[in-house]
């Protein structure tokens, strides 16, 4: 740490020794040196490191929890928390009581969407009713009936 610069304005090199013994609060310090540098924003860590060592137990510990928890663990916490800014920036989340409340649709729906897209795709080779349901059956493990792969072609639904 040559230059002033590289210290750090946490580090206790740079505040007398008077500063630590002061009593009193704000202005009731009584006589202090000034600081060798002036106060601000601490400059060796930034917001991005700061959310980097964050851990599952200081989101437990804030209250987050349950399956919040679980996606945390899931995709790791830097994006989970990343996740959480955007969400809480979106105008799309209902507040209520210091929460962001949001809709996401059941997993089944996409897996619904998912079947509807490979019905329409077999249909568009051509493919008759029958062997789509034996499709669905063989490479999806997905029961269907031949009526509802009718509607869905014939629905676009």
């Amino acid at each position: 740490m040559d230059t002033d610069s590289d210290v750090m304005r946490s580090s206790d090199s740079e505040y007398p020794n008077t500063y630590r013994s002061a009593q009193g609060v704000g202005a009731r310090q009584g006589n202090m040196l000034p600081l060798k540098r002036g106060g601000g924003y601490l400059d060796n860590c930034t917001h991005t490191e700061v959310s980097e060592g964050l851990q599952i137990s200081e989101l437990s510990a804030m209250g987050i929890g349950g399956i919040w928890i679980d996606v945390a663990k899931m995709v790791g916490v830097e994006n989970f928390v990343q996740m959480w800014r955007h969400l809480d920036s979106s105008d799309r989340g209902v507040e209520h009581n210091g929460q962001i409340r949001i809709s996401v649709p059941k997993f089944s729906t996409f897996m619904k969407y998912q079947r509807n897209q490979f019905i329409r795709t077999l249909d568009a080779e051509g493919k008759s009713s029958r062997a789509i349901q034996e499709a669905l059956e063989k490479e999806h493990s997905i029961n269907i009936h031949l009526r509802t792969i009718e509607r869905v072609i014939g629905n676009g639904c």
